[in-house]
């Protein structure tokens, strides 16, 4: 996937990060991207209704990425359909207050970032060390 996916988001902010991360081997992606339309509609939402930019600090990662990095092993970043995301002057609390009103199914919460899905059904976790 390539290109302008709406007002906001572009498909190089979703791309899996193996390839930018040195990860050549042929079992990595080379840095694909593939995020669920209602991934990026419901981050446009969030985007429009917080009014400031967000920052997808992890988007969609290939299998051996994932592993790479810790990922859980049924991650949905690797469907492509999760993100980890900052706002500049938000905590991610607030962040994932906003991200509730929108309509994330999969909200989680970390000390530097806040992860969102679309998965299908209603999940919250806190991974905060300092909640």
């Amino acid at each position: 996937m390539e290109g302008q996916l709406s007002e906001h988001f572009h498909a190089r902010e979703f791309q899996c990060k193996c390839a930018s991360r040195g990860y050549k081997e042929w079992y990595f992606c080379g840095g694909d991207s593939w995020p669920h339309p209602e991934l990026v509609a419901k981050l446009e939402a969030l985007r429009q209704r917080i009014g400031k930019p967000i920052t997808v600090t992890s988007g969609c990662r290939c299998a051996a990425y994932n592993a790479k990095v810790g990922g859980a092993p049924r991650s949905q970043h690797k469907l492509g359909i999760a993100a980890d995301i900052t706002v500049r002057g938000m905590t991610p609390a607030e962040v994932a207050k906003e991200a509730e009103a929108v309509g994330f199914s999969g909200i989680g919460l970390y000390d530097t970032f806040t992860h969102v899905d679309v998965r299908g059904n209603r999940t919250r976790w806190d991974e905060r060390k300092k909640k």
